[in-house]
C-alpha cells in the first residue's frame, strides 16, 4: 500500500495537469478583455471628435451671425466687445480642441499598445496550446499505462482528487475501494 501511495504522489501533479485548463482560460478571458478595452477607447474618441466638430460648428455660426449683426447695428462698440469675448471663447475651445486632439493621440497609443498586447497574448496562447498538444499523447499514455498497472479508476469530474481501486483476480478481497485524496492537504 505505501508503494501505491507512493506512485500516487509521483503521478498526482501529471494527472491534476492534464485535468486541469484553467491557464489558457485566463489567458482568453484576458483576451476578451483587452478587445474590451480597444472598443470602449474608440468609441470615447469618437464621440469626443463629433462633439469637438458640434462645437466648431456652433461656435462658427455664433461668429457668423454676430458679425453680421455688428454691420447693421448702430452701437458697433458693444459688438466689438462681443466679439472679442467670443474670440476668447474661440481661443478656449481651440485650447480644448488641442488638449483633445492630444488626449486622441494617447488613447491611439493605448490602442496600439493594447493590440501589441494582444498578439502577445494570442502567441503565447498558440505556443501553451502547441505545448499541450504535445504533452497530451505522451500524458494519456502514461495515464493508461498507469490505470493498467494500478487498476485505479480516476472520478474527473470531482473536485478533489477521487477514484476507485478496482481489485485484481488474485486479491483476496474483491470489493472495490475508494480513493479520495485533497491537493490541498498534501505539499
Amino acid at each position: 500500500m505505501a508503494e501505491l501511495d507512493a506512485n500516487l504522489q509521483t503521478i498526482l501533479p501529471e494527472v491534476h495537469a492534464i485535468f486541469s485548463e484553467k491557464a489558457a482560460e485566463k489567458d482568453l478571458s484576458a483576451i476578451k478583455r483587452v478587445k474590451k478595452i480597444c472598443t470602449d477607447t474608440k468609441q470615447i474618441v469618437e464621440n469626443r471628435e463629433q462633439e469637438i466638430k458640434e462645437v466648431v460648428r456652433a461656435l462658427q455660426q455664433r461668429v457668423e451671425k454676430e458679425e453680421e449683426a455688428a454691420e447693421n447695428d448702430e452701437v458697433v462698440n458693444e459688438s466689438i466687445a462681443a466679439v472679442q469675448q467670443k474670440e476668447e471663447e474661440k481661443q478656449n475651445l481651440l485650447h480644448q480642441i488641442e488638449n483633445i486632439n492630444m488626449e486622441k493621440e494617447n488613447s491611439k497609443a493605448q490602442i496600439d499598445k493594447v493590440k501589441a498586447d494582444i498578439h502577445q497574448l494570442k502567441l503565447r496562447h498558440e505556443e501553451s496550446q502547441k505545448e499541450a498538444s504535445a504533452e497530451i499523447p505522451r500524458n494519456k499514455g502514461l495515464l493508461a499505462l498507469y490505470l493498467n498497472i494500478t487498476n485505479v479508476r480516476w472520478d474527473a469530474d470531482a473536485s478533489k482528487v477521487k477514484g476507485i481501486v478496482i481489485p485484481t483476480e488474485s486479491d483476496s478481497d474483491p470489493t472495490p475501494r475508494p480513493v479520495d485524496i485533497d491537493p490541498a492537504g498534501m505539499s
